[in-house]
């Protein structure tokens, strides 16, 4: 699933989408993992697109959490890829 962050939870260099897993589903809300863990807040469908390719797999969460800021800041200074997750 990819996870849009929006401009104002980013700096400039951080990536605009996170790639992750659905990990948990609550009354229509769902809640997302990637390798750097799972982000805080669940979203709806709508804020969630489907990608083609598999990046993560569930056994590859880290069961920590954390904001999306965060983490489209940390893939950027630690995986040296546009691709999180």
């Amino acid at each position: 699933m990819k996870v849009y962050v929006p401009e104002v939870d980013r700096g400039c260099t951080d990536h605009c989408n996170i790639l992750g897993v659905v990990i948990k589903k609550n009354h229509d809300l769902y809640q997302v993992g990637t390798k750097y863990g799972m982000l805080e807040h669940f979203y709806s469908r709508n804020q969630l697109e489907p990608c083609k390719e598999s990046f993560l797999q569930l056994h590859d969460v880290k069961r920590s959490m954390s904001p999306a800021p965060l983490i489209s800041n940390f893939g950027l200074k630690f995986s040296g890829s546009l691709v999180l997750g």
